[in-house]
């Protein structure tokens, strides 16, 4: 059904409530958590279905999203992190009656309410499909410090006609710009800091550089479309 990719970093209180809302309100979702050695957490190998642990070494979280894809199972790819929870009981057969509905040839960008006052867009943790990955060869663009992920999967899906909005969906995301938790070091890893003004003008300079890539995606997906 639905694979849930979360990178994680010194959040375990975070990790858990989100593994365990996840796994709560779904039937079958897999879940694949990636730890970054040099945090400090302690990687456990719990012996609970569906839920499989990696670590290694610090990296971007395009990275360590690409990495849990690899590794992953299901049908449909869902972007996660550990600041989410799920609120909403069968969230993952809902979602995948939407994707199918939606995009019948299962080329599509999906998402659903993250709690935020910003909603329906911009979209926040994109659900793909395997199919989607496979075409394009990736899941998400590693050429980012921590911005325009989600984005950059939203802009191909507006370039191709295929964007869905599940507002019924509650995954909420508790982001400390929300005022839902607090700023933390693994937050201020990539805003504070001498080099946190410079990762964001790069992300910022790589986004505008690379339109022809998402192009190069988009077409790649057109070929494949019913």
């Amino acid at each position: 059904m639905i694979s849930v990719l979360i990178p994680t970093r010194n959040r375990p209180a975070q990790l858990k409530t989100a593994i365990s809302s996840a796994l709560l309100h779904s039937e079958k979702v897999e879940v694949l958590v990636y730890h970054d050695r040099d945090s400090g957490d302690k990687v456990t190998k719990p012996r609970i279905p569906y839920l499989r642990s990696f670590e290694g070494p610090a990296e971007s979280v395009g990275v360590a999203w690409n990495l849990l894809y690899r590794f992953s199972t299901r049908n449909l790819i869902m972007m996660g992190n550990d600041d989410l929870v799920w609120h909403t009981p069968g969230w993952d057969v809902r979602l995948q009656q939407a994707y199918e509905h939606a995009f019948p040839d299962f080329v599509g960008v999906l998402w659903c309410n993250d709690g935020s006052a910003r909603n329906p867009m911009p979209c926040t943790f994109p659900v793909v499909s395997r199919k989607w990955c496979e075409i394009a060869g990736y899941f998400t663009p590693e050429c980012f410090h921590f911005l325009y992920h989600d984005t950059w999967i939203a802009d191909i899906g507006a370039r191709i006609g295929r964007l869905c909005y599940v507002p019924d969906v509650l995954i909420e995301h508790r982001h400390f710009s929300f005022g839902k938790s607090e700023m933390d070091s693994t937050y201020a890893r990539h805003r504070k800091g001498p080099d946190a003004a410079s990762k964001r003008r790069e992300d910022c300079s790589t986004w505008a550089a690379s339109a022809t890539v998402r192009e190069e995606t988009a077409e790649q997906l057109r070929r494949n479309m019913e």
